[in-house]
């Protein structure tokens, strides 16, 4: 049946599936009146602009919709700024954006991997997009838009040391640094006390998610932490 309401669209990280985002689609589903859709993409076996066209076929599908969200982990983030950008550089039409989520997003590349970028192993685990991540992030960047809509980031940080990752520098959630995660033009920026894998599962996430949704803070309007430049060191 046509969607004509309000959609929000989950996007799941490298080497996961669909199945990993259920707890927070379930979530948004039970505590609002979205239409919750999960999207499956061969994460491991296309690069980004893959994705992207795969993203841009679902989005055609719901021509009807009043309005298009995002809530996506790690790569998945990669995807939808792609997406956006192909929509901006070839003027496609889309239905009107609405805000957009992003759970420990890459958006500065990500050191851990680029520790691994020479590694065959790592390199045929990950695929095509994990080693643009890894070996080919300046060309890759300059495909991804920052959102024209609103968005909001959280970052994941483990609180126990014994978790932290000795192979990258600063907070992290022993994949992405809470620095590489920041991207200009961020409504809001929230730090969850979970690691990458499990981040999207957190209790706190999936309420603050619904109410940037819903309202465009995580926590409150008082508390909203915006951001408006982003200096990242040069690997």
């Amino acid at each position: 049946p046509a969607v004509e309401g309000k959609i929000v669209i989950v996007l799941h990280g490298l080497g996961r599936t669909r199945n990993s985002m259920n707890s927070i689609a379930q979530y948004l589903r039970k505590q609002s009146d979205y239409t919750v859709l999960t999207m499956s993409y061969a994460s491991t076996r296309a690069e980004v602009k893959d994705h992207a066209q795969a993203l841009a076929q679902v989005i055609k599908g719901f021509p009807q919709a009043r309005e298009i969200n995002f809530v996506a982990h790690s790569l998945g983030n990669l995807v939808i700024r792609h997406y956006l950008k192909d929509v901006k550089t070839k003027k496609r039409s889309h239905p009107p954006l609405g805000s957009i989520v992003m759970l420990a997003p890459p958006n500065q590349g990500s050191a851990m991997a680029r520790r691994f970028k020479n590694s065959k192993i790592v390199r045929t685990v990950w695929g095509p997009s994990g080693n643009e991540i890894a070996s080919q992030w300046p060309k890759l960047s300059s495909q991804l838009a920052i959102p024209d809509c609103r968005f909001g980031i959280i970052a994941g940080k483990s609180e126990k040391t014994v978790l932290d990752n000795p192979l990258i520098k600063g907070g992290d959630d022993l994949v992405v640094t809470v620095a590489e995660t920041r991207l200009a033009g961020a409504h809001d920026f929230l730090i969850v006390p979970a690691v990458h894998t499990y981040l999207m599962d957190h209790p706190q996430v999936h309420q603050a998610t619904l109410r940037f949704l819903k309202h465009g803070h995580f926590e409150s309007e008082s508390k909203r932490q915006p951001i408006k430049t982003v200096s990242l060191k040069k690997p």
